[in-house]
């Protein structure tokens, strides 16, 4: 008796092929799956239509007595030997892979694609690759999605990863900046609809209440249409002074800082400022300038008006918004532009707020803590091996 191995792709094809070969005395001991294929172990009488060189057929390993010509059919103990010797035989088998010789086309002609590697061994979920898949879904800029993976060390839970974005933000971020009161010139510039005007009117209202100075409102550029009607709307009834420009020469009328009593919050638009700013520090080197914008403002539109100058501080409005203040990020890291203050409300009677790098990584690994979910048991433990096997 002797043991075969056929492969076939699937079983009904194997089982034809066995009784094709091998006629009805072959008895199938074992059939696997392996690699998509079918493998057969049959036991079967040595005869004339068998042949170890046919294709499809491998000799077993295993060695086996000739049986007497005389003899018909396998005796009973002897199939139950050969039964044994299969059970002792591994489930699956690491079967070779022939590459085809040409690197990018099989032999039948079907193309694919040679650098492609399969593995079975799935990626371990770690919590930086969470956070990464977080930001990398996020609409936000490259420059932020590398920035914050960079502050973690291998972190052991959520809450010591979410601890290690907030120190690295503190750490690594500009202070916050105090406005100078003292200054007689505060320039304001934004975006359309940054809420800059809103600011002005803050300001100006707030520095006249605490000090009494002659507070003035001047607006200029060379399309003050809309800032000025918007700027009417919100001081009504008037309160402040307010004046508009829409060249050097009338803004040089407008400013006298040798009155020490005098300040000026200029409503500067962004197409101005190439002219406005030299002249504006020429007259009054103590000047501030402040970079309005919104917590949910565009970072493209962000990027250019962050190079327009070098700002003393951007000042932050909607600082009631759900969105995550991206800019902040962005203009702290990126421009190293300082925070100074921001606005709740655009409620005119609201306050000013003090903003810190603090109050913005908060509302970073808030949102964070929101979309990152902690590692299950075993990954966690996994995590800790690790970390414990480095130190």
């Amino acid at each position: 008796m002797k043991i075969e191995m056929i492969k076939s792709s699937t079983l009904a094809n194997g089982i034809k092929d066995i009784s094709d070969k091998f006629g009805p005395s072959a008895l199938i001991l074992r059939n696997i799956e392996n690699e998509g294929q079918e493998v057969l172990f049959i036991a079967h009488q040595q005869s004339e239509r068998t042949s170890l060189q046919e294709p499809g057929l491998q000799s077993s390993a295993l060695k086996n007595t000739a049986l007497p010509d005389s003899q018909s059919k396998a005796s009973k103990n002897e199939i139950e030997l050969v039964k044994q010797a299969i059970k002792a035989l591994p489930d699956t088998f690491n079967l070779p892979y022939k590459r085809p010789t040409d690197n990018s086309r099989a032999s039948d002609g079907t193309n694919f694609d040679t650098s492609q590697k399969i593995s079975n061994k799935s990626k371990e979920i770690t919590l930086e690759s969470k956070l990464n898949q977080l930001l990398d879904e996020t609409p936000i800029s490259k420059h932020i999605k590398k920035l914050l993976p960079g502050f973690l060390d291998q972190p052991n839970s959520k809450a010591e990863m979410l601890s290690q974005i907030e120190s690295g933000i503190v750490t690594s971020l500009p202070d916050s900046e105090e406005i100078n009161l003292d200054s007689q010139i505060h320039v304001l510039t934004g975006n359309h609809g940054s809420g800059k005007t809103s600011i002005a009117l803050k300001i100006a209202n707030q520095l006249q209440a605490a000090y009494g100075n002659n507070v003035s409102i001047l607006s200029f550029g060379e399309n003050m249409n809309a800032d000025e009607s918007k700027l009417e709307a919100l001081n009504h009834p008037p309160k402040l002074k307010r004046f508009y420009a829409r060249s050097i020469s009338e803004l040089a009328k407008l400013l006298d800082v040798n009155q020490n009593n005098n300040t000026y919050i200029i409503d500067l638009e962004l197409g101005s400022i190439a002219s406005a700013v030299p002249f504006i520090r020429g007259v009054y080197e103590k000047a501030q300038f402040h970079l309005v914008t919104p917590t949910e403002s565009s970072l493209p539109s962000l990027w250019a008006n962050c190079t327009l100058d070098k700002w003393d501080s951007i000042i932050l409005t909607r600082l009631d918004s759900p969105l995550v203040p991206w800019a902040a990020i962005e203009a702290l890291s990126k421009f190293k532009i300082p925070l100074s203050i921001g606005s709740n409300s655009s409620d005119i009677t609201s306050g000013l707020v003090q903003v810190t790098k603090r109050n913005i990584s908060r509302r970073i690994t808030d949102y964070i803590n929101e979309h990152v979910s902690e590692l299950n048991s075993l990954s966690a433990r996994r995590a800790l091996t690790r970390n414990s096997a480095l130190h």
